[in-house]
């Protein structure tokens, strides 16, 4: 009994003793967090001063680049002065509010300010935005200056997305006496491209270049099929009625382009942006890459049942390809032609190039 009426007697004389601390300095603590606050005011300053001096370069910029005439950059630098003076005056009332509060209060709570910057104890996380209390602690940068530089975005992507009816000349002769039935033979493209602007202050003239996946599909008419006999390929009859008769070739290739048409300019936040949506364009290139696969597929019925084989190997396709090509559309969707400058196969005895005519979508 003893013992635990001496141990309640000096907890409670700790108590009393740290309120007593506490009480002590309060007084000193609220001289403290007062000053920090007067000195605040000057940080206030110079930091909407910084950021009216970047806001004004970014408008000279502008003006130089001749985006925007001498009497609009005028008015915008008297409307960025206005803006940063009203930003002065609101950020020191609300400084003064905070003083007048903690003369009549005191301190609520344990929280330090020196040169913009705050640490605060407590627990659970005040700033659902800032996120930056880890553990009850937090940390935060009260001068960050927003950054308000104006960006020129010059390049951007999109998806490609290609599909065309495919002809071949086949030894010179014309598209009628081609071995592959027209109807059936494609090409089907899928690719990534980017779109960069040439000059600075137009978007009329544009680099457009890329990488894509390409499938050309040769379908066989009169029931033959390749057989290949060492560095040559022979088109023959099948022993059976063949259903379906294709060669698919697979290259990956780099697209490029010079693009031409209007577009839309838009200044958002500060960046500068070109928008060919619901645009008339225009583009003509070429394209260059490597064969990267080459299979032959067969369908047929031997005594009703159904029979497929597939023949992956070389076929003796020529390794790199490349040819000319060209588009006009408008906005996401194109007309589109190429032309295969080489040689389908490096065969002498069977000399093609394709043709391809088709629908282009960039998204």
């Amino acid at each position: 009994m003893k013992t635990m009426t001496f141990i309640a007697l000096a907890i409670s004389l700790t108590f009393v003793q740290f309120v007593t601390a506490q009480e002590t300095e309060q007084p000193q603590k609220v001289k403290e967090t007062i000053a920090l606050l007067n000195a605040e005011k000057e940080i206030i300053e110079n930091e909407e001063k910084e950021a009216l001096r970047v806001e004004i370069e970014a408008i000279m910029k502008r003006y130089e680049d001749g985006e925007i005439t001498q009497d609009e950059s005028i008015k915008l630098k008297q409307e960025a002065a206005e803006r940063r003076a009203l930003n002065i005056e609101n950020r020191k009332t609300i400084i003064a509010n905070k003083i007048a509060l903690i003369e009549r209060n005191g301190i609520a709570n344990d929280t330090l300010k020196d040169n913009g910057y705050t640490l605060s104890i407590g627990l659970g996380t005040l700033d659902r935005d800032d996120n930056t209390r880890v553990f009850g602690i937090q940390y935060k940068n009260n001068n960050k200056v927003k950054d308000t530089t104006h960006h020129d975005v010059r390049t951007f992507s999109e998806f490609v997305l290609a599909t065309s009816f495919m002809y071949s000349s086949v030894n010179d002769q014309s598209l009628s006496n081609s071995p592959y039935d027209a109807s059936d033979s494609g090409s089907f493209e899928l690719g990534i491209s980017w779109n960069t602007r040439v000059f600075k202050n137009t978007n009329f003239l544009r680099f457009k270049y890329g990488l894509s996946f390409v499938w050309n599909t040769y379908s066989l008419d009169d029931n033959n099929y390749f057989v290949v006999d060492g560095n040559q390929n022979n088109i023959v009859e099948f022993s059976e009625d063949l259903d379906k008769s294709e060669l698919r070739l697979t290259n990956l290739v780099v697209p490029l382009f010079f693009e031409f048409g209007p577009s839309k300019k838009t200044i958002e936040n500060g960046v500068t942006s070109y928008n060919t949506l619901h645009k008339v364009k225009f583009g003509i290139g070429g394209y260059g890459g490597f064969n990267i696969g080459s299979m032959q597929k067969l369908k047929y019925k031997v005594d009703g049942d159904r029979v497929k084989t597939k023949e992956k190997r070389d076929f003796n396709t020529t390794d790199f390809v490349y040819g000319l090509s060209a588009y006009a559309g408008y906005g996401g969707f194109s007309l589109y032609a190429k032309y295969g400058l080489n040689d389908t196969f490096t065969d002498s005895t069977l000399q093609q190039n394709d043709f391809s005519i088709g629908l282009r979508i960039d998204f």
